[in-house]
């Protein structure tokens, strides 16, 4: 039986996520815990709007809040360690996605486009020591402070093997497998925004994660700088794929206006305008909107929905002809909202 040895904290703090998880705890959370890992107890937090911001104590009763922490709680299976996930922002609209592990003092960071978030965060965080850098693609938005974390921190730097990626120590291709506090990952390789471009899945019985860099957005998808449509949507699909409770975290706060080309595609399309309604509350509240989840982009994202007869009838509109494939329905859709 798997001993473990982890302090962990007496409450958890969830802000602005819509969706359920359930976490695993052990039975006197604060307190340094010595045991295995059925001796932890279930945990559902509910992320539902009137909970938002506040403070949960391991027993569910809900208390004043202290502070407020924009992340994801997710089960690591061997330990019931925790990993908390934070957005770092960066530029005007991008999204450092830092992992940290509570247990092992150890973070990781996705697409650090800027090292000054980070490096801001360590010096916040003096205990803790960066170890993974993980790299989706080639932009600078995404790896130009790749290098000066390598040189201050010595983190292994992890990317696309078909990108020139700076500082890279491990290249990485279509269905490689990698380790990352704890947390096994299956790289999938995603061209259409650059042809390299890769992204990270966890699969996770209760909550998958997907860090997707600028190929799946919330209600949307990157622009076609060097791909194709059939290349976009081919791996679009094959996101689609994935369990409909993964979570996306995307790299671009790009929700609201993805959701506004998304009504203008699908007019009476009932959820696209409950969730355009929520995030619009959510930015003028300067909350973010992310992460997503799957089974919300099926049912919201245009670029997910190329097979529903009121997309393709849109799209053949826009483009003035008969689309005859889904990628054609892509093609005409991106160029749209390209304009848009």
């Amino acid at each position: 039986m798997h001993q473990i040895a982890a302090e962990i904290p007496p409450q958890l703090f969830v802000e602005n996520a819509p969706f359920l998880f359930e976490q695993k705890l052990p039975q006197r959370p604060g307190k340094p815990f010595t045991g295995s890992a059925d001796q932890c107890k279930p945990l559902r937090i509910s992320l539902s709007e009137r909970f938002i911001g506040h403070e949960f104590s391991s027993r569910g009763a809900r208390v004043q809040r202290q502070q407020t922490l924009r992340c994801t709680i997710v089960r690591r299976y061997a330990n019931c360690a925790m990993i908390q996930i934070h957005a770092l922002p960066a530029f005007n609209d991008n999204y450092i996605w830092l992992l940290q592990d509570l247990s092992s003092q150890q973070c990781a960071v996705v697409d650090p486009g800027d090292a000054k978030p980070v490096l801001g965060w360590l010096a916040e965080h003096p205990d803790y020591r960066l170890t993974d850098i993980l790299i989706t693609h080639h932009h600078n938005d995404h790896v130009g402070g790749v290098a000066e974390l390598k040189q201050a921190t010595q983190a292994r730097v992890l990317g696309p093997a078909a990108e020139t990626i700076p500082a890279r120590d491990i290249a990485l291709v279509d269905h490689d497998r990698l380790t990352v506090l704890g947390l096994e990952f299956v790289v999938h390789a995603v061209p259409g925004h650059t042809l390299g471009h890769i992204a990270f899945y966890h699969e996770d019985a209760t909550t998958p994660l997907l860090f997707s860099g600028d190929t799946l957005f919330a209600a949307g998808c990157g622009r076609l700088f060097e791909g194709t449509p059939e290349q976009m949507h081919d791996s679009l699909e094959r996101l689609a794929k994935l369990p409909d409770s993964t979570l996306i975290y995307c790299a671009h706060e790009y929700t609201l206006s993805n959701l506004r080309f998304a009504q203008a595609v699908e007019p009476d399309n009932q959820d696209i305008a409950q969730r355009l309604a929520e995030v619009t509350r959510w930015r003028s509240e300067n909350r973010i909107s992310l992460p997503s989840n799957l089974a919300l982009e099926k049912r919201t994202n245009p670029f997910l929905r190329t097979r529903e007869t009121s997309v393709k009838e849109k799209a053949d509109e826009r483009s003035g002809g008969q689309n005859t494939s889904q990628s054609a329905v892509v093609a005409s859709l991106r160029a749209w909202k390209d304009k848009f």
